[in-house]
């Protein structure tokens, strides 16, 4: 799994996705580490560090009140995902009447949005009454992969990602024979998560506490 987060991040310009789609789709069974577009960011840095698929069937997805990160994991609903990360950053030019000069970088504010795909259950119908009363939510999608070799207690290589905010439209669809639902959550910060998307990498601890 990419390991490299703050390069990630460093290098990212204006939008970055990350997309992990249905089983179904025998081209896009499962994502990678790096972002998409930019191959692997590691491999570019010159980093001895080995890139490992994320693959859907392995990752699950939670879904809770906002102010907790959740653990219960849904079964039997969670079809796909897509997480998308625009920074909003603008490059700065001058024109001094000599050569181009580059005066840094301007920030508008972060646009972050998670789009989850779901079998269209009861569960995910109460899912969606929160949608349409407006109210805070917290989703978790966690992809597992290997074992970390040396670890104690085993420990596989994961990536967590956390993602704070309203739902911002729910939509009703088809799949075969089933109905589904997609939700997009806009992201909002939680003041008692304190941010309002978090993105962790476990691949390369060997010794956790107990």
């Amino acid at each position: 799994m990419h390991c490299d987060l703050e390069a990630a991040h460093a290098a990212a310009s204006h939008d970055d996705r990350i997309v992990g789609r249905e089983l179904g789709d025998r081209d896009a069974k499962k994502i990678l580490g790096s972002l998409p577009g930019r191959g692997c960011v590691e491999a570019e840095r010159g980093c001895e560090r080995v890139v490992e698929d994320v693959n859907m069937f392995l990752t699950k997805c939670a879904i809770g009140a906002a102010a907790a990160v959740p653990s219960s994991y849904m079964t039997g609903r969670f079809i796909a995902f897509k997480f998308n990360l625009n920074n909003n950053l603008a490059r700065k030019y001058f024109s001094d009447g000599v050569a181009p000069t580059l005066g840094g970088i301007g920030r508008d504010k972060r646009e972050v949005t998670l789009e989850v795909t779901m079998e269209g259950n009861a569960a995910t119908i109460t899912e969606r009454d929160a949608y349409e009363a407006g109210t805070s939510r917290v989703v978790r999608i966690t992809a597992l992969g290997t074992t970390i070799a040396g670890s104690s207690p085993t420990h596989v290589r994961t990536v967590d990602l956390v993602v704070c905010g309203k739902w911002a439209s729910f939509e009703v669809g088809e799949r075969d024979t089933n109905t589904i639902f997609t939700g997009v959550l806009e992201a909002e910060y939680d003041a008692t998560l304190t941010y309002e998307m978090s993105l962790t990498v476990d691949n390369l601890v060997t010794s956790f506490p107990p």
